[in-house]
């Protein structure tokens, strides 16, 4: 039986969130699934599983506007849930209280009336400013079949709803081997000043990030430069700093379908990750990790998971020294792997019905 689900998330070739996707579809085979996305990504995403609508089409964009003026929800929430059983938020950070977020809970409302469960899976909650956008999401999240959250803070905030839960975050529950670990560092890297909290802190962030390539490269390391997300600015970051050091040795690794990145992650010995998902794939892959924490995303997961090694704060990163780091990161340790398990958990809900479904 091939079931209609409808996804909404970050499709516009993130890795984390990439990972997610690929995780539900394989998960879940006899299903056809619904995203959105631009039309430069439909290629990347299109297969004869997943179905592609593009918000940036000209139709789309067309009835869209009409819809806005009349104050409705946007196109793919209406047509979208009416050929589809089911609902699925699949996002690490999906529900921040940034630009037209009424407008965006208006469509999360719409899609959720019209289907007849709706699923949240793997997601934290925030950052957010004001009571009115946590209690105008508990109303949502009381509509919801199942909500998992995959930090306690989030969890916290919405607990005595029946149907809110925790698990570990998704990708701790990628089933993928470690594989032998080559002589390579990976720097996962962001631009902080695509962040006005972060910005102040861009060049310190660059010239410790060049003086870790350097040091490793001194140290006959290879050094990848891993870019997660072009469009958040990765790239751009990683050709900076290539531009600093002209070397040889080191590659730059653009993000674009999930199964190269992980191959090219599960090689590397050291990973100093800025990005979460960096993070957690370094802990899946058994790979020596210090995260730099941009985020209380991270800093609540680390906390969550019981890591007890070397992290640091964005904002204390010039006082990071490379050689000290190395040398903790030879005795790095991870998280238990009890909580590869236990990530599994995020699906329980969906497992259920899932199954129910198949009677």
């Amino acid at each position: 039986m091939n079931r209609q689900i409808m996804i909404a998330g970050y499709w516009e070739k993130n890795l984390g969130d990439d990972c997610f996707l690929d995780i539900f579809t394989k998960r879940y085979p006899d299903s056809t699934v619904y995203i959105l996305t631009q039309k430069k990504y439909r290629k990347i995403y299109q297969t004869s599983q997943i179905r592609v609508v593009c918000y940036d089409s000209l139709l789309y964009r067309i009835i869209n506007m009409i819809l806005r003026m009349l104050k409705q929800p946007s196109l793919y929430y209406v047509m979208t849930s009416r050929k589809c059983d089911t609902a699925v938020i699949l996002s690490g950070s999906y529900f921040m209280e940034e630009g037209p977020w009424k407008r965006h809970l208006q469509n999360l409302n719409a899609m959720s009336r019209r289907v007849r469960k709706t699923f949240v899976i793997g997601t934290n909650f925030g950052p957010f400013q004001s009571e009115e956008f946590v209690d105008e999401y508990k109303k949502f999240f009381a509509m919801c079949t199942d909500v998992c959250f995959r930090e306690q803070y989030s969890f916290d905030l919405f607990k005595d709803l029946p149907q809110v839960r925790m698990a570990p975050d998704i990708v701790l529950g990628l089933d993928i081997p470690p594989r032998p670990k080559e002589k390579i560092v990976v720097l996962s890297v962001i631009d902080c000043n695509k962040s006005e909290q972060l910005a102040p802190y861009q060049p310190v962030y660059l010239e410790k990030m060049i003086q870790f390539a350097r040091y490793y490269l001194a140290l006959n390391y290879s050094v990848t430069l891993f870019s997660f997300s072009e469009k958040q600015g990765d790239y751009h970051v990683c050709k900076q700093i290539a531009e600093q050091i002209q070397d040889n040795r080191i590659e730059i690794f653009n993000h674009t379908d999930v199964a190269t990145s992980l191959d090219k992650l599960n090689r590397a010995e050291i990973i100093i990750a800025t990005r979460f998902h960096a993070m957690i794939l370094g802990w899946v892959m058994d790979s020596r990790v210090i995260p730099i924490v941009y985020s209380t995303k991270m800093s609540n997961v680390i906390k969550d998971l019981g890591y007890t090694g070397e992290f640091c704060e964005i904002t204390d990163i010039g006082q990071l020294e490379c050689a000290k780091t190395a040398e903790n990161l030879n005795k790095a340790q991870g998280v238990s792997p009890s909580l590869f398990i236990l990530a599994k958990n995020q699906f329980s809900a969906f497992d259920a019905h899932w199954r129910e479904t198949d009677e």
